[in-house]
């Protein structure tokens, strides 16, 4: 089951959108019942259970018609009306049981999707979904309680007051089989237990911080941990502590995202007793200078297959400088795009480019960084960055000291040096000074023998003739 918020601001019909594309699916199949079997086996994966849109009902006809029941993986309930009158779920569901001519076996996942699900039906009593089971009739167990692709939808985090009827209802039970969930939104009273065979889990920490009723979660399976709204030290009361340690065994993947400075910063972990990371390959952190005060050296001589940081620059001088060393896909962003305060130093970037990586792809986005005078990141296949100024100059000189680029991907605010006071980083004027003409017209020597891919994204002032003086110098 899947419970979505969708930004109506950004967004305002995702779910109508999605029923209109079911639509055109079925209307093709309508139309060329012959060629049915050149669609995608995707395309039969989802079944529509819609009461306000007659799309749910003809989908189930179109599936049992063409004989695909059988490739149906996921239940999709869509509701959009934000009404708190009973719904009835268990009649619609028991009449589309009752269409069907033979069960779903393979369904793994349930999701929930539309505007209205969160105060659907507020003002009923609810009894278990138990026709949910009817209409599986279940060989394979429902396992996700969301889908895979982890992260909080939009407004997902905001402050929700009750608990939401269809999840409440829909956890309690499958509580005993799941396998993947999201507890992003307040979470039911009165749970005995949770999830043995758990092996991936996203959590608002801000709904259940103070839960002391809550059993601990077990993380024996776990190989993915999501953490939002962290506003202190992570309660690592939350989990199973066995033998005085908590040990996340399998846990391949971490992100954590702290929103809130606290009174004080400490050491990470931040307990009294030692936790254990042995297989953790992925380490995704947003904001941790608000409480740890470097949780990347706790990390230290540890190969990562991927390093995320989201942090804003003038926090960047507590990365550990061994940080990158080991890891082979870097990110780095601001977690707001917003910067924290009118003008940063060249410096605090500066840095991040001459700690020691092996990183065969780095991204550097959300904020438009300077180019670097000196880059230690030698290794580099891959480079994106979303960058302040770009002239010929800055590039000509990031790509003599990377041997081993293909790919340079750049979206700049300006290409021209004039600019500069209009960025977040106006003391770069001394990096232009220190970088120098490095395009020297009376020269043809190669600026990189291994680039095969450049894009460059200019929001401001474009150097045509610059642009065409460094391509002339690529190779060809």
């Amino acid at each position: 089951m899947d419970i979505q918020q969708p930004d109506s601001q950004l967004d305002p019909s995702p779910v109508h959108r999605q029923a209109k594309e079911y639509s055109n699916i079925i209307n093709f199949g309508d139309s060329y019942p012959h060629r049915v079997c050149e669609l995608p086996e995707a395309v039969f994966r989802p079944l529509l259970l819609d009461c306000y849109c007659p799309c749910g009902k003809s989908h189930a006809r179109f599936l049992t018609k063409h004989s695909k029941l059988h490739l149906v993986t996921e239940l999709r309930v869509i509701i959009y009306n934000r009404c708190r009158l009973p719904m009835d779920m268990d009649k619609v569901i028991k009449d589309m049981a009752s269409r069907l001519p033979s069960s779903l076996p393979n369904v793994r996942s349930i999701l929930f999707l539309g505007e209205g699900i969160f105060m659907a039906g507020l003002q009923m009593t609810w009894t278990p979904l138990r026709n949910l089971r009817r209409l599986s009739q279940l060989q394979s167990p429902i396992r996700r309680l969301f889908p895979c692709n982890w992260g909080p939808a939009a407004n997902i985090t905001s402050e929700i007051s009750r608990l939401c009827p269809l999840y409440e209802c829909t956890l309690k039970e499958y509580m005993h089989q799941l396998e993947h969930v999201q507890m992003l939104i307040p979470f039911p009273l009165n749970v005995p237990k949770l999830f043995d065979n758990l092996t991936s889990l996203s959590i608002n920490i801000r709904y259940v911080r103070l839960r002391r009723d809550l059993p601990a979660i077990p993380t024996q399976c776990l190989r993915i941990l999501e953490v939002f709204q962290i506003e202190a030290v992570i309660p690592w009361h939350l989990f199973d502590i066995t033998e005085g340690a908590l040990d996340f065994g399998n846990l391949e993947s971490l992100h954590l995202e702290f929103i809130q400075a606290a009174a004080q910063t400490v050491n990470f972990p931040g307990c009294d007793y030692p936790i254990h990371f042995p297989k953790l390959s992925a380490l995704n952190i947003t904001g941790s200078a608000y409480v740890y005060t470097d949780i990347y050296a706790y990390f230290q001589g540890r190969t990562f297959e991927r390093l995320t940081i989201m942090d804003d620059p003038t926090n960047f001088e507590r990365i550990n400088e061994q940080a990158f060393e080991s890891v082979k896909i870097l990110k780095i962003g601001h977690p707001t795009r917003i910067p924290f305060v009118n003008m940063y130093s060249v410096d605090m970037v500066e840095r991040l480019y001459q700690l020691p990586s092996n990183a065969e792809e780095a991204v550097l986005g959300l904020l438009d960084y300077p180019l670097p005078e000196l880059i230690a990141w030698v290794n580099l296949r891959s480079l994106t960055l979303t960058a302040s100024i770009a002239d010929k100059h800055g590039l000509a000189n990031l790509l003599g000291q990377l041997p081993l680029l293909h790919t340079l991907i750049v979206d700049c605010f300006s290409m021209s040096q004039k600019d500069v006071g209009s960025t977040n980083f106006p003391d770069q004027k001394i990096t232009f000074d220190e970088i120098g003409e490095i395009l020297d017209s009376s020269s043809n020597l190669p600026v990189s023998e291994s680039l095969e891919r450049l894009d460059l994204f200019v929001r401001g002032a474009f150097d045509m003739v610059g642009f065409c003086e460094l391509v002339s110098r690529l190779p060809r």
